[in-house]
């Protein structure tokens, strides 16, 4: 008979497991995953979480059966029987292929239950200098958050999304600071976004690159600067948060159209080796609970894609706030065709709720920073692609408006080293790194200034 006494030893027993659980992190679906992905990200969590389980078990269940009974029980009640039979067998496999599959075991997934999530709303921008942040729910039972940044010397936004519960997190489009009248690189950018990530205890599965970042400004008018594309803080977000890069599969493609137009040095690869995964339209990518969908949307360059993470997605340079547009096409590889098929017959085609999360905003007419829209109104507002836009409307308006755009202020600087995965040039013998500026690039000049 149960007496008072070993119902509390059950009760004290089960609520150190508990403990236990919710101190090593296995109350989190991730820690699963993650140790599932032998592949992938491996977190070894789970490993070291079992292996001190058995061996604390292994020892301590071996002096207690040393005791005649149990401290609150007349005898210890021990299985009796060793066989395995077909119910063991069909039990163990639900179980495991469930906890694979959901990542919970039954115990954990109770711990984890929290009624309150469920409730969780937009959250309402934060006013800030240079960052603001929005979170949204997700339609599953996971919250993910996005959390912008803004770059107002380059007009960038960088975004983490993670889930605050997992932890898991990926960073969009990085900044690494380019002072080009200086020439030199800072990292005030990056470490505003690695103070948030350390400050919420994240874990950053991918460094994901919308493209490599050939800028798509429009506009040089008074009283706004001209417009300056970025170079990647990738390497800087791997080398301190083991962070993998990730871009576009086509992304070979612009690195053989600029290695030569750079004279990049024969070892800087063509095959996208420097990036840890190349991606391809209709690929999901993992990175714990968050799940990422991979969108082909060329035309700015043959490489940009857009990232679709629950109801949002991150369009980089293809598609922008509706009172600004889209990207232009006007450098190598560009096309205004391919820009059309992205944004209306890919993106227009997602559900007119799907959030909007651009890469830049240049803030036409002074107004303040916007960098959420969403796909319904692109479609009835956008100034340069609307729903009833037609293909042959798009191109011309495209085409002619190139034509007038000067170049941006880091085209140079920035896709040389975004299309080495935001990688700096290899230093001289003199220890100094150089970055390589073509002189009248389009015409053949002779040594005095003056066409030859």
């Amino acid at each position: 008979m149960k007496t008072p006494r070993s119902l509390a030893a059950a009760f004290a027993a089960g609520a150190l497991f508990a403990a236990g659980l919710a101190t090593s992190g296995m109350t989190k679906p991730s820690k699963v995953r993650g140790f599932l992905d032998f592949g992938g990200a491996w977190d070894p969590a789970l490993l070291f979480v079992m292996g001190g389980a058995v061996t604390v078990y292994f020892v301590l269940h071996r002096l207690v059966l040393k005791r005649p009974a149990p401290r609150f029980d007349s005898k210890f009640h021990l299985p009796t029987r060793k066989d395995i039979d077909g119910r063991l067998l069909t039990g163990a496999a639900i179980f495991g292929v469930g906890w694979g599959l959901g990542g919970y075991r039954p115990g954990p997934g109770l711990v984890s239950v929290d009624p309150a999530r469920r409730r969780h709303r937009r959250i309402a921008p934060r006013p800030q200098a240079s960052r603001a942040s929005a979170g949204l729910q997700l339609s599953s039972e996971d919250i993910m958050k996005i959390e912008p940044f803004y770059d107002p010397a380059t007009y960038t936004l960088t975004y983490v999304v993670f889930d605050p519960q997992s932890k898991d997190a990926v960073v969009i489009d990085s900044v690494l600071d380019y002072d080009p009248l200086a020439s030199q690189t800072s990292t005030a950018s990056i470490e505003k976004v690695a103070a948030f990530l350390k400050e919420n205890g994240l874990r950053v599965h991918y460094a994901l690159e919308t493209h490599a970042h050939v800028e798509a400004g429009h506009f040089a008018k008074a009283g706004i600067p001209s417009a300056a594309d970025h170079l990647s803080a990738a390497p800087w977000l791997k080398r301190r948060f083991e962070a993998r890069s990730v871009i576009g599969e086509h992304i070979r493609e612009v690195q053989s159209t600029f290695k030569p137009i750079f004279d990049l040095p024969g070892d800087v690869p063509t095959d996208g080796s420097q990036f840890d995964r190349l991606v391809r339209d209709g690929e999901v990518i993992e990175a714990g609970t968050l799940r990422v969908e991979v969108i082909a949307t060329p035309g700015h360059t043959p490489a940009c894609v857009t990232y679709k993470i629950d109801d949002a997605v991150f369009t980089g340079d293809a598609l922008f706030i509706e009172d600004y547009g889209t990207g232009r096409c006007d450098f190598p590889r560009g096309s205004a065709e391919a820009l059309y098929t992205s944004v209306h017959d890919k993106l227009y085609g997602l559900p007119d709720a799907t959030r909007v999360f651009v890469g830049h905003d240049y803030q036409p007419g002074g107004r303040a920073l916007r960098y959420e829209t969403t796909i319904g109104k692109s479609k009835s507002a956008n100034i340069q692609l609307k729903a009833e836009t037609t293909k042959e409307q798009f191109v011309k308006f495209r085409t002619e408006r190139d034509a007038t755009l000067a170049q941006p202020r880091l085209l140079f600087p920035s896709v040389q080293v975004n299309v080495d995965a935001g990688r700096l040039p290899k230093p001289h013998a003199n220890g100094i790194r150089y970055l390589t500026i073509p002189v009248n690039l389009k015409k053949p000049t002779s040594d005095d200034g003056t066409a030859s």
